[in-house]
């Protein structure tokens, strides 16, 4: 697909490549990990309480993209400097 041999553009690949696993964090995080993973939920079961009603609400990334923690999975993989095809799937001779 592409091999980039250059220094400046390797690194210029991988500062975007870490600029979506940051973005993915960011994402998470405006979010509320407890509540996006259901640690509130698990954590209310096991106090046998309610869990906690949360306001709906679109934090920056929300409103610039709809789904930005999928958009920053397909930048994590896509920016890489040597990306081949997939040879797996390819038929026996």
């Amino acid at each position: 697909m592409w091999q980039v041999e250059s220094t400046p553009g390797k690194l210029a690949i991988l500062t975007v490549q870490g600029l979506g696993v940051s973005l993915i964090v960011a994402s998470t995080v405006a979010i509320d990990h407890f509540e996006l993973f259901g640690l509130r939920q698990t954590w209310a079961y096991f106090r046998a309480t309610e869990p906690a009603q949360v306001r709906f609400q679109t934090p920056l990334l929300y409103r610039i993209v709809r789904h930005p923690m999928p958009l920053r999975v397909v930048i994590v993989f896509w920016a890489t400097p040597h990306l081949r095809p997939a040879t797996a799937c390819s038929p026996a001779p």
